[in-house]
């Protein structure tokens, strides 16, 4: 009953910094920094330990160095880029089984022969690996914790895996889901650029217009050059075009039907562009409008093939 009591206040202390490390990921904080902080954790909570994060690369095949900040620095330079496999340490092991992977001792355990040489060599004698998994269930990292002597994991340790796998698996879905998302936003601006199409957005409550990059470029700005309005867009249209220009959009907003046509805009060099353009209304619960969004395809040099 002593020992469980003297044990409450560091379950305590693990609940608050695990706070604290959720408050990181949600504020979306480097992920280095956040995966630095749950190592740096675990070793505050159990003196001696030697705490590591590595991350899996896109195919699954290798694992990479995040975070290990007292592991010494030769050693995570030698392990990062390592393939996994049935025999590659605790970490590359976990990952490759999937299930934890215990090594009580680095100096005896054939999952470490070829790695064994090396961990000895800076004084490491046990590792205890455990893989961290995705909300589709692959491994996409592995924790692991080592110490300076041989041994077994008890239940502290348990449990301290435990809240750091679930906080890592967290800050490393996060950062995939961002890195896919930045992928998906360069192909649409590429192929925006391909076909000299570009998008907006207008919330019309505040007179509001957000452009992709590619339409700053179509009306002769660079991305970010000047902050778009309904206003400014109607008088950048040419003067022969404005007020059926005008009368489109007019009618959608009182319709809230889509609307489309073409137009011409005048550019600040002086050039004329031939747009076509479309857009419609974005509803909210309450069937509501909520936002413009819609498109302008620059026709000008398809026009003039024809």
């Amino acid at each position: 009953m002593e020992k469980l009591k003297s044990q409450v206040p560091k379950f305590v202390d693990l609940l608050v910094s695990q706070n604290r490390i959720l408050k990181m990921i949600a504020d979306d904080k480097p992920l280095g920094d956040t995966l630095d902080a749950l190592t740096r954790l675990v070793e505050n909570q159990s003196p001696g330990v030697l705490a590591s994060i590595l991350v899996l690369d896109p195919p699954g095949l290798r694992v990479h160095h995040v975070a290990a900040p007292s592991l010494p620095e030769a050693y995570t330079q030698a392990i990062d880029g390592q393939p996994i496999g049935p025999a590659a340490g605790s970490c590359g092991t976990a990952a490759f089984r999937r299930e934890v992977v215990i090594t009580e001792d680095i100096a005896t355990d054939p999952l470490w022969a070829k790695y064994r040489d090396l961990a000895l060599r800076h004084g490491l004698r046990a590792c205890w690996s455990t893989p961290i998994f995705d909300d589709k269930d692959r491994v996409i990292g592995t924790f692991a914790i080592y110490f300076r002597t041989p041994g077994r994991p008890s239940r502290g340790h348990r449990g301290q895996i435990a809240v750091v796998t679930n906080a890592a698996s967290l800050a490393l879905r996060r950062k995939c889901r961002q890195d896919a998302l930045k992928v998906r936003e360069t192909q649409l601006a590429d192929a925006e650029k391909i076909a000299h199409f570009g998008g907006f957005e207008w919330f019309p409550s505040t007179d509001t217009v957000r452009w992709t990059d590619e339409l700053y470029r179509i009306f002769g700005f660079r991305p970010g050059e000047i902050q778009p309005t309904a206003r400014s867009y109607l008088d950048r249209v040419h003067p022969d075009d404005r007020e059926v220009t005008r009368k489109r959009i007019e009618q959608s907003v009182i319709s809230g039907e889509p609307f489309e046509g073409e137009e011409r805009i005048i550019r600040p060099d002086g050039s004329v562009r031939l747009l076509f353009s479309r857009g419609q209304w974005v509803m909210d619960e309450v069937q509501q409008t909520t936002k413009l969004v819609g498109t302008c395809q620059d026709m000008t040099f398809a026009h003039l093939s024809l």
